[in-house]
């Protein structure tokens, strides 16, 4: 259980990362 509650952190740091720069680079786009 413990395992698997770790992976599913680790995934939503990940995805949390990914939209931060997906964010980033729309508005660095749009200016």
């Amino acid at each position: 259980m413990s395992a698997l509650l770790e992976t599913i952190g680790s995934l939503a740091i990940v995805v949390s990362v990914a939209l931060h720069l997906l964010v980033l680079r729309h508005r660095s786009h749009r200016r």
